[in-house]
C-alpha cells in the first residue's frame, strides 16, 4: 500500500466511501474518456480517468483529470486547458504524479480537403507532453518534448491519429524509487530516455542508439539501473529470426554516460524470444525468459503443423543483478538435444501428444519458473488425404489439397516449472475450453485464451488468471489449485478481468442494452 490514498484524502478534503464497485455510464460523443492505471513500483495505488471535455477555443479543449484511489474511490479532480492530448500512462513518487501524453495541433483531426490538410501540416506542432502534480491538485510543471511524426493525406475525411499513420514507436513511463521518473520514447528520427525528478525538472537526457528499423519493445527501473528492452528488424537473409533480435540496454540512474548492453543469445549464439521482461518478486532485479529459438527452424511458425516441426529448441530465464557478466545468471533448457525426458526433439510433450507456444512466465516467492501457454493436438484429416487421391484424375484434387491435410484442436493449458538446473516438470493441467478441431491453416485463430498474472507479496503468492470463451479461471502457484471460477455472463454482456491493488483483481462488466461498465474490485 503507498501513501497516495491517504495524501490525496486528507489535503482534497474529498468525502468518499470505501465502495470498490463503481458504474460508468457512456455519455455524448463529443465527450471521450481513457481510464489508465496508477502505478508504483509495479504496484497498482489507483486509477486516472482523463476526459476531453467540450472545446476551449479553435484549437484547444477543456480537459478534467478525475483521480481514483485503489478502492475506485474519486479523490480529487484537475481541470486545464490544451491542445488535442491522448493519454500514454500515469505512474507516481514521492507525493507527485506524473503523466505522459501526446501532443498536437496537427493529428486526431479530420480534414475536408487535401488544401486544408496542407496548410494544417505546414504549422504542425507534436511533442510528447510531461505532467507533474502535486498532492493538492495544482500543476507543478509541464514539458514538451518535440518528437518528429510522419503522415499522409488519406482521403476527404483523413482521420489523422498517431496509432495509424505516424512513426511514433513506443513510449513508457516508469517511477524511480526516490529519484522521480523515467520516459522512454521514440520517433522518426530517434529514440530519447529521459530522467525527470518529482519536481519535473531534466536530470539527464540519453539517446538511445539502435540499428535502423529496431523498436523499443518494453522498459522498467530495476534497483539502481533502468533497463531498455530493443527488437532489431529481422533479415531473413542473413539468418536472423523473427521471433529474436532482443538487447537489453542497462543505464545507471545516477550516471548515465556509461550504458551497459546484453544480447540475448545463447552461448550457442542462438537467439532468443521473450515471454517474461519483469522484476523478479523477491529481489527487484530485471527477470528476462522466454524460448530458445532453433537457427533452422524458428522463421516457420505461420500455422499449428509448421510450429510443431520445432521452431524452438528449448526454453532459458535469465536474472540480471547488475552490468558485469557475472551479475547475469543463465538457465537454459534445452530438448532439441534429448536431455529433457519430457519432451521430444521438436518439442512435442510425450505424454500428452501435445504442443505448446508459451504465452509467458511467471516467477514465484520461492524462486521456481514456471512457463504457461495453450497446448494443441495436430492430426491427419485422412478422409481428405482419400477424397484428393480419388479426385485427382478428374482434375478436383487440388480443391481438397488448397484447405490442408492436418487438423488441430486446442487442448488443456500447461505450467511448466523450471528448476534452478534447467530440469522441465509438468506442474499442472488446466482444463479450459477445448472446441472442435479446426483446419490447421487457421489454427492459431481459434486459441480463445488468455492470460495475466497477479500476485500478493503479504502471502507470497502468484497467480495465473486465465480465460476462455465460458470462464475466468484464477490458479493459485501456492495452493497448487484454481481457487476460484468466474463465469462470463451472456447476453448483453461483456465480461473482462484486470490488473488491481496488490492481492486483488478487477472484474469489468460491460452492459451493451445500457451503454454502461461496472467494474468492482475483488480479492484473490
Amino acid at each position: 500500500m503507498k501513501k497516495l490514498l491517504t495524501a490525496f484524502l486528507l489535503l482534497l478534503s474529498v468525502c468518499v466511501t470505501q465502495a470498490q464497485t463503481k458504474v460508468f455510464k457512456e455519455v455524448g460523443e463529443d465527450i471521450q474518456s481513457q481510464v489508465k492505471p496508477i502505478y508504483q513500483d509495479n504496484a497498482l495505488v489507483g486509477y486516472v480517468v482523463f476526459t476531453q471535455l467540450e472545446k476551449a477555443s479553435a484549437d484547444s479543449f477543456n480537459y478534467k483529470i478525475t483521480l481514483m484511489d485503489e478502492n475506485l474511490n474519486d479523490i480529487g479532480v484537475v481541470k486545464f486547458k490544451e491542445v488535442k492530448l491522448y493519454l500514454y500512462g500515469v505512474t507516481f513518487e514521492q507525493d507527485v504524479l506524473c503523466l505522459a501524453y501526446f501532443k498536437s495541433n496537427f493529428y486526431f483531426k479530420e480534414y475536408t480537403s487535401k488544401k486544408e490538410y496542407k496548410q494544417a501540416k505546414e504549422n504542425e506542432k507534436t511533442s510528447i507532453l510531461t505532467q507533474f502534480l502535486s498532492l493538492d491538485g495544482k500543476i507543478i510543471k509541464s514539458n514538451s518534448l518535440s518528437v518528429q511524426v510522419s503522415s499522409e493525406y488519406g482521403g476527404k475525411l483523413a482521420r489523422k491519429s498517431y496509432m495509424g499513420g505516424s512513426t511514433i514507436k513506443s513510449v513508457h513511463l516508469r517511477n524511480i524509487p526516490g529519484k522521480g521518473f523515467a520516459l522512454l520514447y521514440g520517433d522518426e528520427r530517434k529514440n530519447t530516455l529521459v530522467a525527470f525528478n518529482t519536481a519535473g525538472d531534466q536530470l539527464w537526457q540519453k539517446q538511445v542508439k539502435l540499428f535502423e528499423g529496431a523498436k523499443l519493445a518494453n522498459m522498467l527501473v530495476a534497483k539502481q539501473y533502468i533497463y531498455v528492452l530493443t527488437k532489431n528488424k529481422a533479415n531473413k537473409g542473413n539468418g536472423d529470426m523473427q521471433l529474436g533480435g532482443y538487447e537489453v540496454l542497462g543505464y545507471h540512474i545516477g550516471d548515465s554516460a556509461a550504458p551497459f548492453k546484453h544480447v540475448l543469445k545463447d552461448k550457442q549464439g542462438n537467439s532468443l524470444s521473450i515471454t517474461s521482461f519483469s522484476n523478479d518478486p523477491v529481489t527487484g532485479n530485471l527477470f528476462v525468459s522466454g524460448g530458445i529459438i532453433d537457427p533452422r527452424k524458428g522463421n516457420n511458425y505461420e500455422t499449428p503443423k509448421h510450429f510443431a516441426r520445432g521452431v524452438y529448441a528449448g526454453l532459458y530465464s535469465i536474472s540480471v543483478n547488475g552490468p558485469k557478466k557475472s551479475d547475469i545468471t543463465e538457465v537454459y533448457s534445452y530438448w532439441k538435444d534429448e536431455s529433457q525426458p519430457l519432451f521430444t526433439r521438436k518439442g512435442r510433450i510425450r505424454e500428452k501428444k501435445t504442443n505448446c507456444w508459451y504465452d509467458g512466465t511467471i516467477k514465484d516467492y520461492d524462486g521456481n519458473v514456471y512457463f504457461y501457454g495453450t497446448t494443441y493436438r495436430k492430426k491427419v484429416k485422412v478422409g481428405s488425404i482419400i477424397s484428393s487421391v480419388i479426385l485427382a484424375p478428374v482434375g478436383y484434387g487440388f480443391f481438397i489439397a488448397a484447405f490442408g491435410y492436418n487438423k488441430v484442436k486446442m487442448d488443456n493449458t500447461i505450467l511448466l516449472k523450471q528448476s534452478p538446473k534447467g530440469e522441465l516438470s509438468v506442474e499442472k493441467y488446466i482444463a479450459a475450453d477445448k472446441g472442435n478441431y479446426v483446419p490447421n491453416r487457421a489454427g492459431w485463430y481459434f486459441d480463445t485464451r488468455s492470460y495475466m498474472t497477479a500476485n500478493n507479496p503479504e502471502t507470497k503468492n502468484v497467480y495465473l488468471i486465465m480465460s476462455d470463451r465460458s470462464n475466468f479461471f484464477i490458479y493459485s502457484t501456492k495452493a497448487k489449485e484454481i481457487i476460484r471460477t468466474i463465469p462470463r455472463k451472456e447476453g448483453n454482456y461483456y465480461t473482462n478481468i484486470y490488473p488491481a491493488k496488490e492481492g486483488h483483481y478487477m472484474v469489468s462488466e460491460y452492459n451493451r442494452s445500457e451503454r454502461s461498465t461496472t467494474v468492482s474490485i475483488e480479492a484473490l
